[in-house]
């Protein structure tokens, strides 16, 4: 917003410069109660730029997930590992992301994050990786399996921005072939993809090789 400042001879615009955390937050692995997630979110609130906010293995409440998913849209990099987030969190996540106005998110690692709430997970993931400054997106470990592999395919329109994706451990198997073809076709600017530690065999890999010429 542009603020009017009144002085005795001229009228003077101010735009407001903003405020951009460049050092980042981490808090790796320290146990946070909702006292402390308030904190937390009520100091990144004064930001409109935050280069990097790990708060890996910090959370264990699902209201506490809700209430920093709100800025997470306000950083560059945001590690979410070691956090149960299936279900209601990631949906609360992909919402924040998807009406943030100024979204700034480039990198987004859910490392072990379980992801097991199968249709519901997969959908969430593609709503955030429709947000259009993403490039890297790490699900690693995430149990989110065929069923949610399968939604997050069929939800995900084409998205150009998307260079990196992560799906070591994912609990895929036998029979996730077509999904993964179909999630390649629409990703048509991805460079590195990771499949390893997951139960494909070679009529797996077959369609997503083809869908890649």
């Amino acid at each position: 917003a542009i603020a009017q400042r009144e002085t005795p001879s001229t009228t003077r615009y101010c735009v407001p410069t903003p405020r951009w955390l460049q050092d980042g937050v981490n808090l790796h692995g320290i146990q946070l109660d909702g006292t402390d997630i308030a904190t937390v979110h009520n100091t990144l609130q004064l930001f409109d730029h935050i280069n990097s906010l790990n708060m890996h293995g910090c959370i264990s409440s699902l209201d506490d997930v809700i209430m920093i998913s709100s800025v997470i849209g306000k950083c560059s990099k945001v590690d979410l590992s070691g956090i149960n987030l299936g279900g209601t969190p990631l949906r609360a996540i992909a919402t924040s992301l998807s009406t943030s106005p100024d979204c700034h998110l480039t990198s987004i690692d859910m490392i072990d994050t379980r992801l097991s709430h199968g249709e519901d997970d997969g959908e969430s993931l593609a709503t955030c990786a429709q947000v259009s400054s993403l490039t890297e997106l790490c699900i690693t470990g995430s149990e989110l399996g065929n069923v949610g592999m399968s939604a997050f395919a069929s939800k995900l329109p084409t998205c150009h921005h998307l260079t990196t994706l992560h799906l070591s451990s994912c609990t895929l198997s036998s029979g996730c072939g077509h999904a993964l073809s179909v999630m390649a076709s629409r990703l048509p600017s991805l460079q590195f993809m990771l499949l390893d530690r997951n139960n494909l065999r070679s009529h797996d890999i077959a369609p997503l090789l083809a869908s890649l010429h």
